[in-house]
């Protein structure tokens, strides 16, 4: 025995769809009709459409509120549409158009009857947030705003609404009112800087200063010659006390007296020896020519000669007389002595007063210095004052140009697409319809034969009957008309085909 197919097989697929062919193409038209006729049934929605470019204006140009403070960072050009795009989807701005426009033209039926306790302006300020979009055009600064009605005038009327609404906020929420507080700023620091200035002017009252670098000139010029001045009077002492050392070393030396005269005169002796000692020099030359050196007359003269020798040498050729007195150049040395103390006594003196007087120049230098150093620190002040007084003040321009640029609705927005509707609505389209039809047709038909199928009581093939029973069919008999045959042919099947659960013999 061959085993049965579970699935059935196309041909019982057929005969049941031919069978239930009725109720099978009712399901299939029925979703096609209905998608043919709804489009016309319901309320068209037609769709208002325009476009506006975001330029990079004033409103996202960085600026600080402070002078000295950082820049904040550049915004980009999709920080600025996503920016836009928020102002056009705020609630405060659908409320502002619906009391504009009214409820009762925008929205009729929701001003006749309230929709889950809402007020009708809620309600239509709902209704409204879903009517209305706006999305940047891809690659562009550009943002498409559209607006859906049933009635197409109304969708104009309501996006030109928007648009000038929107403006209103867009430049509201930009616009800032700094004029007043910087001309506040501007009278602080203008106080600020008369004080500054004030204190200055005083500082340098109470110092005595006119005009720094002509001071410091002269002190240094003054510092100078004293200084000159103190070493040339060091110096000059310095030579003084070395002169009275000198001096006092010279006088501790010389004698008190010294020998004022002397006189000599020759001796009687001393001359009659010169006189004998050349007459036995005389003689002795005469002998050496006759006689010779050795001859004893020779020696005696010479023995003689030497003895007169002796005695002249033990004989003072002159007799001297001395005179004694008080020494002039002790006399000499102190009166230089004392010129010299004269003239050092003073010089201490002197030297401390030029050194008193450098010192107190050193100091005016330094407290010159000091006050140089607080002068600049004043003047950095008011530097930094004035700068930021400049600074405010053009910011006060500015922010006055920017205000009148307000007040005239100037902002970096231009409508390039004036708010229009086309004719035909985009809501509900026919032929989306009409496909939907055909598709939820299909799905019904074969939803129908599915449950025809299913749910079927007869055999209407031999294969169904081998498919649902598990035995395979021996004879098939032709069906008969009425009644009877009907009959008869439920008896034949009877006596021919075994109870379930025996099987049948081939």
């Amino acid at each position: 025995m061959q085993p049965v197919a579970s699935l059935p097989s196309p041909r019982e697929v057929v005969a049941v769809a031919f069978r239930h062919r009725r109720w099978i193409l009712l399901a299939a038209l029925l979703p096609v009709l209905l998608g043919a006729t709804l489009p016309f049934v319901l309320t068209p929605i037609y769709e208002a459409r325009t476009r506006v470019l975001v330029r990079g204006g004033r409103e996202f140009t960085p600026q600080v509120d402070a002078p000295g403070m950082l820049q904040s960072p550049q915004t980009t050009m999709r920080e600025m549409v996503d920016t836009v795009i928020q102002i056009l989807q705020s609630v405060d701005l659908f409320r502002d158009v619906v009391g504009d426009v009214s409820v009762q033209k925008l929205y009729p039926r929701l001003a006749e009857e309230s929709s889950q306790g809402l007020t009708p302006e809620n309600a239509a300020i709902l209704a409204l947030g879903r009517d209305i979009s706006a999305a940047p055009v891809r690659l562009t600064n550009v943002i498409e705003i559209s607006l859906r009605n049933p009635d197409a005038q109304v969708a104009v009327q309501g996006l030109e609404t928007v648009l000038t609404r929107f403006q209103e906020r867009y430049v509201r929420a930009f616009s800032q009112r700094r004029s007043a507080l910087l001309e506040t700023q501007i009278e602080e620091n203008q106080r600020y800087l008369t004080e500054v200035q004030s204190e200055r002017a005083a500082y340098m009252a109470s110092h005595e200063l006119y005009s720094l670098t002509d001071q410091r000139s002269l002190l240094v010029q003054r510092h100078g010659r004293e200084r000159e001045a103190l070493r040339a009077v060091e110096m000059r002492k310095s030579l003084l006390e070395e002169q009275i050392r000198f001096l006092a070393s010279e006088l501790e030396r010389q004698p008190p007296t010294i020998t004022v005269q002397t006189t000599s005169q020759d001796s009687p002796l001393a001359t009659d020896a010169l006189r004998r000692l050349r007459e036995l020099q005389e003689r002795e030359r005469e002998m050496l020519r006759t006689l010779g050196s050795e001859h004893p007359n020779v020696r005696g003269i010479r023995a003689a000669i030497q003895t007169t020798q002796q005695v002249i040498a033990q004989t003072n050729a002159r007799t001297t007389a001395i005179s004694l007195g008080i020494n002039p150049l002790v006399t000499t040395l102190k009166t230089q002595l004392a010129s010299a103390e004269a003239e050092l006594a003073p010089l201490a003196g002197q030297v401390l007063a030029y050194g008193r007087s450098l010192a107190t120049e050193e100091a005016r230098l330094r407290q010159i210095g000091l006050d140089e150093i607080q002068l600049q620190t004043y003047d950095r002040s008011i530097a930094q004052v004035e700068g930021a007084i400049r600074e405010l003040r053009q910011r006060q321009t500015d922010a006055r140009f920017n205000e009148e640029l307000d007040r005239a609705q100037v902002a970096g927005l231009s409508v390039i697409e004036q708010p229009q509707a086309s004719d035909r609505p985009i809501a509900p389209k026919k032929m989306l319809f009409l496909a939907g039809g055909i598709v939820a047709g299909g799905i019904m038909s074969c939803f129908a034969l599915l449950v025809a199928m299913t749910f079927g009581r007869r055999f209407l093939t031999t294969e169904t009957a081998e498919r649902m029973l598990g035995v395979p069919v021996l004879v098939t008999l032709p069906p008969m008309a009425g009644l009877a045959g009907r009959r008869q042919m439920l008896e034949a099947s009877a006596e021919e085909v075994p109870p379930a659960g025996i099987e049948a013999r081939a």
